[in-house]
């Protein structure tokens, strides 16, 4: 495990096989870091375990600094594993609330496609990496 990278609402911890997100509210990150990083255990509720899959677009590493990006951005919502699924997805209202850059965000989190999300937003795959690079760069 190591500390990849360190944002305003919380840390991203790399492992082999995952990468965490945990909130820098949490009592000791690093310990909840580890116990999320075991692929043998649920990740502690504080936590967020990304994967990489290979059907994903993108990888565990890419996923959770989207995720990271997104608390930063957004507070008042939770992430949830089961809100995207290949036919529909819920999107958390303050997430909705700011904007085609966090919609597009969050979905790439859950590990569509750019293709994908473009077919759930309604939008071309370009303008959805403008999204994207919009959300990583801070812009609206």
């Amino acid at each position: 495990m190591r500390l990849k990278s360190e944002y305003d609402s919380g840390c991203i911890y790399q492992f082999s096989s995952c990468s965490v997100y945990v909130p820098k509210s949490t009592d000791d990150p690093d310990q909840v870091a580890k116990q999320a990083g075991d692929p043998t255990r649920s990740p502690p509720e504080a936590a967020t375990r990304l994967e990489s899959d290979r059907q994903d677009a993108r990888s565990a590493s890419e996923k959770v600094e989207l995720l990271a990006l997104l608390h930063d951005r957004v507070d008042g919502w939770e992430f949830d594993h089961a809100a995207v699924t290949d036919e529909s997805a819920t999107i958390p209202i303050p997430l909705a609330v700011e904007g085609n850059a966090a919609i597009a965000a969050y979905l790439a989190v859950h590990g569509l496609s750019n293709d994908e999300i473009a077919d759930q937003m309604g939008v071309g795959k370009r303008t959805v990496s403008q999204y994207i690079s919009d959300l990583k760069s801070g812009e609206r």
